[in-house]
C-alpha cells in the first residue's frame, strides 16, 4: 500500500529504474598542467568528438590508466544493487570489448538491462584526477549517443518505485532527450517516482531554464552538488549558504538535496530543512562520490527510512567510494548499513 508519509509506492515490484549513458571510465593521475594543455576545464564534463578523444588519448600514453565500467545512473543502480536493491539500467553500447565488459559487469551486480547494441564504440569517460583529488571529464558519447525511447522497457518501469536518471541526458538534443523525457512521463502516469541528479555545473549552467521546466513538470527528487547548486540559483554562494539553493531547488520538487563534501549534506522535504552528517573518508579520488551518495539515499528511501538516514547511507557509501579510485564499490559492509538504517 502507499504510505502517505513517504512518496514511495511499496506495492510495485522493482526498486530502481536507471536510465543513462553506458561509459567506460577511463581513469588516470595527472598534473593540473595536462588539463590545461588539453583546454579543459577543470572539475566540469566536456564532450568531445571521437578525433579530440584520440588526440587526448595519444596525450595520456605516459601515464598508467585504468578502465572500470561507469557512468552516473550505471554506477547508481550497480551500488543499489550491491545493497539489495531490485535494480533495471537502460542504456546503450558498442559491439565491442568494452560493451561486453560493461554488460558482464551490470549482471555480476544483479542488475537486470534494458540494453541497446550498437555498430558505434562503446561511450567512454576519461576521468582526470588531479593531486587535489578533483576530477574533470572528457567524454566520447559513442553508442550511448544511440540510447532512444524504443530501448525503454515499459512493463519494467512501470513495475519499479523510482526512476532514477542524469541531467546530462536532457542536455542532448535528440534521441537522448527523448528517451529521458518518454520515461519520467510513463513514470509520472505509473505511480513511479522520478529521480533526477543534475550532474554537472556546466550542465546546468547552459540548460538551467529548460532543467527547472522539466524539473517543475516530472522530478520528485533532485540531487545537486556544491557548484551545480551554485549554476542552478545563477549566482555564487558561501558555504553558510547553500540552504539558499536547496530552498530554490525545492520550490519544484518534493525532495531537495544539497551535497556539501567533506561537511555533508542538507535536504528539504515536507518544508522542513534536514542535515544529514558526513562520513570521515581519506579522499583518493572523488569519481563517484555523487553516484554513490544517490544509490544510498534511493536505497533507504525504498525501505520507507527518513530521509536523514537516507542522506546518512548517502554518505557513508560516498565516504567509502572517495578512499579508492574508480566510482564503484567491489563490497559493501552490510552490517554498517543496517546500524545506519535501523539506530
Amino acid at each position: 500500500m502507499k504510505n502517505n508519509k513517504s512518496l514511495i509506492n511499496f506495492e510495485k515490484e522493482f526498486d530502481i529504474y536507471g536510465i543513462g549513458s553506458a561509459l567506460v571510465d577511463v581513469l588516470v593521475e595527472v598534473e593540473d598542467s595536462v588539463l590545461e594543455n588539453l583546454n579543459l576545464k577543470k572539475g566540469e564534463m566536456t564532450l568531445v568528438s571521437r578525433a579530440e578523444c584520440d588526440i587526448i588519448e595519444q596525450e595520456l600514453r605516459k601515464y598508467p590508466t585504468k578502465k572500470v565500467p561507469g557512468g552516473s545512473t550505471g554506477n547508481t543502480v550497480a551500488l543499489a544493487s550491491k545493497l539489495g536493491a531490485k535494480c533495471v539500467f537502460c542504456g546503450v553500447v558498442g559491439k565491442d570489448i568494452n560493451g561486453r565488459i560493461y554488460e558482464e559487469v551490470m549482471e555480476g551486480d544483479n542488475v537486470a538491462l534494458n540494453f541497446g547494441k550498437a555498430d558505434s564504440l562503446t561511450g567512454h569517460a576519461i576521468t582526470f584526477i588531479t593531486p587535489d583529488k578533483q576530477r574533470t571529464f572528457a567524454v566520447h558519447l559513442g553508442a550511448a549517443l544511440e540510447l532512444d525511447r524504443v530501448h525503454i522497457n515499459i512493463a519494467d518501469l512501470k513495475k519499479c518505485k523510482i526512476l532514477h536518471t542524469e541531467g546530462y541526458l536532457l542536455a542532448e538534443d535528440g534521441g537522448l532527450k527523448d528517451a529521458c523525457l518518454a520515461a519520467m512521463d510513463i513514470a509520472k502516469k505509473n505511480e513511479v517516482i522520478v529521480s533526477l541528479d543534475l550532474s554537472a555545473p556546466n550542465i546546468v549552467r547552459n540548460n538551467r531554464q529548460e532543467l527547472k521546466q522539466i524539473i517543475k513538470k516530472y522530478v520528485d527528487i533532485v540531487f545537486a552538488n556544491e557548484e551545480e547548486a551554485k549554476e542552478f540559483v545563477g549566482q555564487d554562494i558561501a558555504i553558510t549558504d547553500y540552504e539558499l539553493a536547496l530552498n530554490e531547488i525545492a520550490k519544484s520538487c518534493k525532495i531537495s538535496v544539497v551535497k556539501l563534501g567533506e561537511h555533508g549534506s542538507i535536504i528539504k522535504k515536507d518544508g522542513k530543512i534536514i542535515k544529514a552528517e558526513p562520513y570521515p573518508a581519506k579522499a583518493v579520488d572523488t569519481t563517484g562520490a555523487g553516484d554513490a551518495y544517490a544509490a544510498g539515499f534511493l536505497y533507504a528511501l525504498c525501505k520507507g527510512k527518513d530521509v536523514e538516514k537516507c542522506g546518512r547511507l548517502g554518505s557513508y557509501l560516498a565516504a567509502k567510494v572517495v578512499e579508492k579510485i574508480g566510482a564503484r564499490l567491489e563490497t559493501i559492509d552490510k552490517n554498517e548499513v543496517k546500524k545506519i538504517l535501523n539506530n
